[in-house]
């Protein structure tokens, strides 16, 4: 019991190393998205490239804090630095206006010198990789690939648009 005790207190207390806290960011469309950031394990001098990561389910905070601590640190520790959008009307980020967002928030994240520039690679978790692969079918020339963890997508859908994109 003692040693559960000590190995519970560890790992509360190291939460805030896997995670940062959660920021605000304001979009080119001035609305203001809820992100939380996970940053590299290693520091190096270059920028690090961009991760966005969507939880499941309505990509709510407590979602999206979730998902960042166990899938986000795991693409830090490779250095990724990960963005883990929060959905501002719990719809994950389907349908185009939250495409949008992920696209401006997207823009507003490689504005830092830290971050690096160019095609950022899109991820989710059941309606987070759809959420992905949705943003990414807009215009898949925009990112890296996709990553897709699990993902359905109907027989109505047309990933043709995907054909030779990694996902």
């Amino acid at each position: 019991m003692k040693n559960a005790i000590l190995l519970l207190g560890l790992l509360v207390f190291s939460l805030p190393t896997i995670t940062d806290a959660q920021e605000r960011i304001t979009l080119a469309d001035e609305s203001v998205l809820s992100v939380f950031m996970v940053r590299p394990s290693e520091t190096t001098s270059s920028p690090a490239p961009l991760l966005v990561l969507m939880g499941g389910g309505p990509g709510n905070a407590s979602i999206s804090r979730d998902t960042s601590m166990w899938l986000g640190s795991g693409f830090a520790e490779r250095g990724w630095i990960v963005a883990v959008p929060v959905s501002p009307n719990n719809r994950a980020f389907r349908g185009s206006e939250n495409n949008a967002k992920v696209e401006q928030l997207i823009v507003e994240l490689q504005k830092r010198d830290h971050v690096e520039r160019g095609r950022a690679l899109l991820a989710g978790i059941s309606n987070g990789g759809m959420s992905a692969l949705e943003i990414a079918r807009r215009n898949p020339g925009k990112y890296k690939g996709v990553v897709a963890v699990p993902a359905l997508a109907t027989s109505v859908v047309d990933n043709r648009l995907l054909s030779g994109f990694p996902v």
